[in-house]
């Protein structure tokens, strides 16, 4: 595994939202959901720090853009409908060896203070 910091990174998220009761049941509606997340970056430590000297870091992942645009759910038709997805700009480090290229970099967060594990 290599460890790894969300070092960059902005959530967004607008919906109009509709709650009520029906036949005894809690019941919701969202209408117009917009997500996205833009400048995100992780970095994984390249060279360890040696005595007055910094760790140099280098990024592993970056997603410039990502959207999830016209979300609607309605709860009581059990229905959810996405109007579009959208990517921008996408980049992922890889591992070039013999064996080939490895791309399969999934993140597991380690803990709530940004720091990550890439495997």
């Amino acid at each position: 595994m290599i460890e790894a910091d969300l070092v960059d990174g902005k959530v967004n998220l607008s919906l109009h939202a509709e709650v009520f009761e029906q036949d005894t049941a809690f019941q919701f509606i969202l209408e117009r959901g917009e997500f996205a997340v833009n400048n995100l970056v992780f970095n994984a430590d390249s060279s360890p720090a040696t005595t007055g000297t910094a760790k140099s870091s280098q990024e592993i992942i970056a997603i410039p853009a990502f959207a999830i645009h016209d979300i609607n759910v309605n709860a009581l038709e059990q229905q959810v409908s996405i109007a579009e997805v959208a990517f921008d700009n996408v980049r992922v480090s890889g591992l070039f060896d013999k064996s080939g290229l490895d791309l399969q970099r999934p993140v597991y967060p380690k803990k709530p203070s940004g720091r990550c594990y890439i495997s």
